[in-house]
């Protein structure tokens, strides 16, 4: 009945069922971390706080509710408390990945990049199929300088969570980077067979086209796509795909230096670090 409350915006009928559920049952984490997320949203930091911290008094071993108080305080720019958070939740919840996830993000944003690939490290070896985990990883390797060992988190990723269709897409990019269209246009088919009806692979593959100049492909493409989804899923409303193409095609010289520039860097930088625990098959 809280929940629902919650999604009808009777906020204070939602406080007086979440509060019968902690005094009938104080072990009851989910109760508190709903409540405390209500508040959070609400603007009543405070409130929120005393709610996440009552829930965790009362029961320490659930992952999500350290998560959402951590997330909380990296929020609100609170980062020592929120690292002890996650720290003192990992603790308790040693299998609890999302928290390693988060705390990589954190750190992440915060340009501790180490750190970061550390804590991913040690969710990927927990759970490989988290697609996400991935893509974070390769994120951390692109800024840490190893653009190469990115890409080849992406394919790894690829391989231990083939249904997250997010990691076409991302290592698609990264071979239209290095010029390499017809193994992103290969990577985005293949994606498209795990989820036909994913539009940003479409959206993706119509810009590769659009980036060569491939007219007919794009033509072909929105075929599919509008068989698929009984609509132009392609192209924006007074669009032809034509003039898509053409749109696209105005970039592809800017495209194409910054390649160019990339590709110069990677040359000039050879002894850059390859090695990552993130690839070993048997860890």
């Amino acid at each position: 009945l809280a929940l629902c409350d919650v999604r009808l915006g009777n906020e204070d009928s939602a406080r007086r069922f979440f509060k019968r559920s902690v005094q009938a049952d104080r072990r009851h984490a989910h109760a508190w971390q709903a409540w405390g997320m209500m508040e959070m949203k609400g603007g009543n930091y405070e409130i929120a706080k005393e709610l996440f911290e009552g829930g965790l008094r009362n029961e320490k071993r659930h992952g999500a509710l350290w998560l959402t108080f951590a997330n909380m305080q990296s929020r609100l720019g609170k980062y020592v408390s929120a690292r002890q958070l996650f720290q003192d939740g990992i603790e308790k919840c040693t299998d609890h990945v999302p928290l390693y996830q988060g705390w990589s993000i954190m750190e992440l944003k915060l340009g501790n990049y180490t750190h970061a690939k550390m804590l991913m490290g040690e969710a990927l070896t927990l759970d490989k199929t988290q697609g996400s985990g991935w893509l974070v990883a390769a994120t951390i390797e692109k800024k840490l300088g190893n653009d190469g060992l990115a890409g080849l988190i992406l394919k790894r990723g690829v391989e231990c969570a083939p249904d997250y269709v997010e990691l076409y897409i991302a290592l698609s990019e990264w071979e239209i980077a290095r010029g390499r269209f017809d193994e992103a246009r290969d990577i985005l088919e293949r994606g498209l067979e795990m989820d036909p009806r994913h539009a940003p692979l479409y959206h993706s593959l119509a810009e590769l086209e659009a980036r060569v100049f491939n007219l007919d492909g794009l033509a072909k493409l929105n075929k599919r796509a509008a068989e698929v989804f009984n609509s132009n899923a392609l192209v924006p409303p007074k669009m032809s795909t034509r003039a898509l193409g053409k749109k696209i095609q105005m970039g592809r010289a800017k495209a194409l230096k910054a390649d160019q520039l990339e590709t110069n860097a990677d040359r000039s930088n050879p002894n850059q670090n390859t090695k990552s625990s993130y690839m070993d098959p048997d860890s």
